[in-house]
C-alpha cells in the first residue's frame, strides 16, 4: 500500500525526485506514548553511559554474579563511596521491579 501511494504522489514529479507520505504527528505521538509511556523511571532518571574493555566487563559481571547483585547495583555503591568522601548524600534510590536473584 505505501508503495502505492509513492507511486501515485510521485506520477507528476521530475524523475529522481521521491516524496514519501507524511505521517500524521498525533498518530506518531501516540504510537511513541505507547512505546515510552510517562509515568515511569525513564521519565525521571537520567541514562548514562559507562564504555569498558571487555575484560573489564567481566570481572564486573563475576564481581556481580558472586555478590548477588547487579552491575548497576556496585556502580551505584560506588558511586555512593565517591560521593561520601566528598561530604556528599548517597545517591537516591529507586524500587526495582526485578525480582531477587535466587
Amino acid at each position: 500500500m505505501l508503495l502505492a501511494v509513492v507511486q501515485q504522489r510521485n506520477s507528476g514529479l521530475p524523475s529522481g525526485k521521491i516524496t514519501l507520505p507524511r505521517r500524521s504527528s498525533t498518530v506518531h505521538a501516540k504510537r511513541c506514548l505507547a512505546y515510552f509511556p510517562h509515568d515511569g523511571l525513564k521519565d525521571k532518571a537520567v541514562n548514562m553511559t559507562v564504555y569498558l574493555l571487555p575484560h573489564d566487563h567481566k570481572r564486573l559481571k563475576q564481581l556481580a554474579v558472586e555478590h548477588d547483585t547487579t552491575i548497576q547495583a556496585l556502580v551505584m555503591d560506588g558511586l555512593d563511596v565517591i560521593l561520601k568522601d566528598n561530604g556528599q548524600e548517597p545517591l537516591t534510590r529507586w524500587k526495582t521491579r526485578r525480582k531477587p536473584r535466587g
